[in-house]
This record gives C-alpha cells, structure tokens and sequence, in this order.
C-alpha cells in the first residue's frame, strides 16, 4: 500500500501558511507546531510534515477502507537526521526517485506517521520548488535494502495544462514504458465506494494489475508513485 503527495512551495496559496495560526493549530501536534516554529524555513517544514500525512493516509485507506483524514490524527515522528538524509546524503528507504525538472532534489527527511490503520513509512524529497513524499504501509521501506521496488517521479508542468489529465497521462506513459506495451492497454480508473471514490487503481485491458499507484498534484507539479 503506497501513498504520495506533491506541495508546490511556491503557489500562492501555499507561501505563508506557517503564519496561519488557525491552519497549524488545526492541522498539526504539539510537537509538530514546535518544529514548525523552530524550523529555518518554517513553510517548507509545515509543508513537509502535512505531505506526509497526506501520502500515509493514501496508503492506510487501501488498508481500512473508510477511515477518515483527520491531519491532527496523524502523528508525524521523524527518524534522527543523521539516519534519515536531513543532509542530503543517499536515499534511506531505496526509492527509486526521478524528475523531470532540472531542480537539485534531497531527501530530506525520512521517519514513520501514525495512523488510524496502522504505522506507515515516509520518505520527503524537496527542492528549492517543491516538497514530494512517498509512503509506503508494511514496512516495505524498513525491509529495504538497495531497492524498495518503489518508482517515483515528480515533474514540474509548463504551459497551460489541466494538471490532473497531465498526470494520469504521464503515469499510463510511465507503465507503459515499463511494461513494455501500448499505452491503449492500460486505464487509470477511481471506483464509486461508499463515501465518494476510493484510490486510483491500474487495468490493464480491462482488467485490475498487481500493480499499486498513488497520484497527486499541486499548483506547478505532478507526482506520482508506482509499485
């Protein structure tokens, strides 16, 4: 079960938002509210630590289905930064992790969210543009050794495009490469559930893959992540 979320750090509507005591109150722990304020870049840690719970909670309701985004709920503990990439340094969890931007990417941070569903693993890429978190539910990245089996990508989108057609095209084009076949075979479907959709599933010809994905986009940016 894996998870990602995108934030672009410099919509409008994302600039700023550590000083929106009402949202951070709302949205974040104690402890998360004290590393925000404490953080160098206050923004870029709040955007972080919300793009991780997003990409957990994307992963747990493949788990429990029904299950509720409550971010307050979903408690964020991080790994001690000297393990988990705060530096820069590799890439903890064996993420396969491309771009299809010029901007320098790290992983910044890595550590586990508590969820309603069980603990789920994260790793945060960021850039001078953009924080991208991969989740991943089972313990799949502390398994790991050189390569989770988990294929992600970010892409800053120029022009205007509907983002949301751009990503589902980037994705089918993505596994069709990788699977080497027609993109004519595969479809990205979400099925009615109960409360709404539940999570974009892969088919191919018609029929559900053994193959897990999670999408997103803000402002500038798609991501996505397969497994």
């Amino acid at each position: 079960c894996i998870g990602n979320d995108i934030v672009d750090l410099n919509h409008p509507g994302n600039r700023g938002k550590s000083r929106d005591r009402r949202f951070v109150s709302r949205a974040f722990t104690p402890e998360e509210r004290e590393r925000i304020d404490s953080a160098g870049a206050p923004d870029a840690a709040l955007w972080m630590l919300w793009a991780a719970k997003e990409a957990a909670f994307k992963a747990a309701v493949k788990r429990r289905q029904g299950i509720s985004f409550i971010p307050r709920m979903y408690s964020v503990a991080l790994d001690d930064p000297s393990h988990s990439g705060d530096r820069g340094e590799g890439n903890p969890h064996g993420i396969s992790m491309a771009s299809g931007s010029a901007e320098e990417r790290s992983a910044a941070h890595c550590g586990v969210v508590m969820t309603p569903a069980g603990p789920v693993d994260f790793s945060c890429f960021r850039s001078a543009g953009h924080v991208h978190c991969i989740a991943v539910m089972n313990g799949a990245y502390r398994a790991a050794q050189s390569d989770s089996g988990v294929q992600a990508v970010a892409r800053e989108l120029t022009g205007p495009v509907d983002p949301s057609s751009a990503l589902r095209l980037e994705t089918v084009h993505y596994l069709a490469s990788a699977l080497r076949v027609s993109p004519y075979f595969i479809r990205i479907r979400r099925e009615k559930a109960c409360a709404g959709y539940g999570p974009p599933r892969v088919y191919m010809e018609g029929r559900p893959a053994d193959i897990d994905i999670s999408l997103s986009h803000d402002g500038r940016y798609i991501a996505f992540a397969v497994h």
